[in-house]
């Protein structure tokens, strides 16, 4: 779905990836929350799926672990209730010396997203997700205050109810 947008975290998710074009640039402290917990994250970071394909790629990114938090649902989509852990594993013919084909220095690469199977290609190093966007709306939240108010007005009554039993039943013991 097109406007998805998405921050790549390190594994720990202290940092967030910077990203130039396209490209990964390195890591960038994350901003610090503003008022009601919002952080404003910086543009370089975020990376918003695609009018026409609802994608959106990073490359350069080494084998190792990150995580992929979706920032901002479209109009009709949910947000994620967690990270999505994303796991790069590749293997290369030579660690030393590399012609910049990945064709020739990749023997193994492959990628997984909590856990599920994506695509991966040596050939080009090229490795692929899918993330789910689920359309629907988030349940209300029931109970609050509302509720509240209501427990207090019944226990009131009660208490009253009490009270003038009491009272009643003094009065009768009195007359006799």
């Amino acid at each position: 779905m097109q406007g998805a947008q998405f921050v790549l975290l390190n594994a720990d998710a202290s940092k967030v990836a910077k990203i130039t074009n396209g490209k990964f640039d390195g890591w960038q402290n994350i901003p610090a929350a503003g008022p009601g917990g919002v952080i404003t994250w910086p543009a370089d970071s975020i990376l918003t799926s695609a009018a026409d394909t609802g994608l959106f790629s990073v490359t350069g990114l080494d084998d190792g672990t990150y995580r992929l938090r979706k920032i901002v649902a479209p109009a009709g989509y949910n947000l994620l209730t967690a990270d999505i852990v994303v796991i790069i594993t590749a293997t290369t013919a030579n660690g030393q010396t590399w012609n910049g084909v990945p064709g020739t220095a990749l023997t193994h690469l492959a990628v997984t997203a909590d856990g599920v199977a994506g695509t991966a290609d040596i050939t080009t190093g090229i490795a692929a997700i899918t993330i789910a966007n689920n359309a629907g709306s988030t349940l209300p939240e029931t109970g609050g205050i509302g509720t509240t108010l209501f427990y207090i007005a019944g226990a009131v009554l009660v208490l009253a109810a009490v009270v003038l039993l009491v009272t009643k039943k003094r009065m009768r013991y009195a007359e006799n």
